[in-house]
Protein backbone atom coordinates (compact mmCIF):
# COMPACT_ATOMS: atom_id res chain seq x y z
CA UNK A 1 0.00 0.00 0.00
CA UNK A 2 1.50 3.36 -0.85
CA UNK A 3 2.13 5.95 1.64
CA UNK A 4 0.32 9.10 1.29
CA UNK A 5 3.93 10.86 2.54
CA UNK A 6 5.59 10.36 -0.35
CA UNK A 7 8.25 12.98 -1.39
CA UNK A 8 8.29 14.56 -4.88
CA UNK A 9 11.11 12.72 -6.22
CA UNK A 10 9.54 9.95 -5.26
CA UNK A 11 6.30 10.92 -7.17
CA UNK A 12 7.77 11.70 -10.07
CA UNK A 13 9.58 8.26 -10.29
CA UNK A 14 6.80 6.14 -10.00
CA UNK A 15 5.15 8.55 -12.49
CA UNK A 16 7.97 7.79 -14.77
CA UNK A 17 7.91 3.76 -14.31
CA UNK A 18 4.20 3.78 -15.08
CA UNK A 19 4.70 6.16 -18.30
CA UNK A 20 7.30 3.20 -19.28
CA UNK A 21 5.09 0.43 -18.11
CA UNK A 22 2.03 2.01 -20.40
CA UNK A 23 4.38 1.81 -23.20
CA UNK A 24 5.66 5.05 -23.35
CA UNK A 25 8.99 5.04 -26.02
CA UNK A 26 9.59 8.85 -25.49
CA UNK A 27 11.87 9.74 -22.20
CA UNK A 28 11.11 12.05 -19.73
CA UNK A 29 13.49 15.19 -18.63
CA UNK A 30 15.02 16.02 -15.29
CA UNK A 31 12.08 18.60 -15.66
CA UNK A 32 8.94 16.72 -14.50
CA UNK A 33 7.98 17.75 -11.82
CA UNK A 34 4.80 17.67 -9.12
CA UNK A 35 2.31 20.97 -8.93
CA UNK A 36 -0.53 21.32 -6.56
CA UNK A 37 -3.80 23.59 -8.27
CA UNK A 38 -7.15 24.01 -6.03
CA UNK A 39 -5.66 21.70 -3.06
CA UNK A 40 -5.00 18.50 -5.59
CA UNK A 41 -1.32 17.82 -6.65
CA UNK A 42 -0.20 16.22 -10.19
CA UNK A 43 2.94 15.16 -11.43
CA UNK A 44 3.93 16.36 -14.93
CA UNK A 45 5.99 14.42 -17.83
CA UNK A 46 8.12 16.45 -19.27
CA UNK A 47 9.65 15.42 -23.12
CA UNK A 48 10.99 16.66 -25.91
CA UNK A 49 14.22 18.96 -26.97
CA UNK A 50 15.76 21.54 -24.82
CA UNK A 51 14.23 24.32 -25.60
CA UNK A 52 10.86 22.32 -26.94
CA UNK A 53 9.23 20.92 -23.80
CA UNK A 54 6.15 18.22 -24.91
CA UNK A 55 3.65 16.99 -21.66
CA UNK A 56 4.11 13.49 -22.36
CA UNK A 57 1.98 12.36 -18.98
CA UNK A 58 -0.15 14.14 -16.16
CA UNK A 59 -0.83 11.88 -12.96
CA UNK A 60 -3.05 13.26 -10.50
CA UNK A 61 -1.95 12.27 -7.00
CA UNK A 62 -4.79 10.53 -5.14
CA UNK A 63 -5.28 10.56 -1.59
CA UNK A 64 -3.88 7.35 -0.68
CA UNK A 65 -0.11 8.52 -2.42
CA UNK A 66 -1.72 6.54 -6.08
CA UNK A 67 -1.14 7.97 -9.80
CA UNK A 68 -3.98 7.92 -11.55
CA UNK A 69 -3.41 8.90 -15.21
CA UNK A 70 -5.26 11.75 -16.28
CA UNK A 71 -6.68 11.73 -20.13
CA UNK A 72 -7.93 15.15 -20.22
CA UNK A 73 -5.78 17.63 -17.29
CA UNK A 74 -7.08 20.48 -16.16
CA UNK A 75 -6.63 23.36 -18.22
CA UNK A 76 -4.73 25.72 -15.58
CA UNK A 77 -1.91 22.56 -14.88
CA UNK A 78 -0.43 25.01 -18.01
CA UNK A 79 -0.48 27.80 -16.76
CA UNK A 80 2.48 28.16 -14.53
CA UNK A 81 4.45 24.48 -16.11
CA UNK A 82 4.18 25.49 -19.36
CA UNK A 83 7.64 26.82 -19.44
CA UNK A 84 11.43 25.09 -20.85
CA UNK A 85 12.91 23.35 -18.28
CA UNK A 86 16.22 23.67 -17.16
CA UNK A 87 18.74 22.32 -18.28
CA UNK A 88 20.71 19.60 -16.28
CA UNK A 89 24.29 21.03 -15.44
Amino acid sequence: MASKERNDDELVAAAMAAWYRAGGRDHPNLGSEVVERRGLRYVVLWGGAWGQPEALAVYRVGPDGILHRMRQPPADIWDTTARVPSKPK
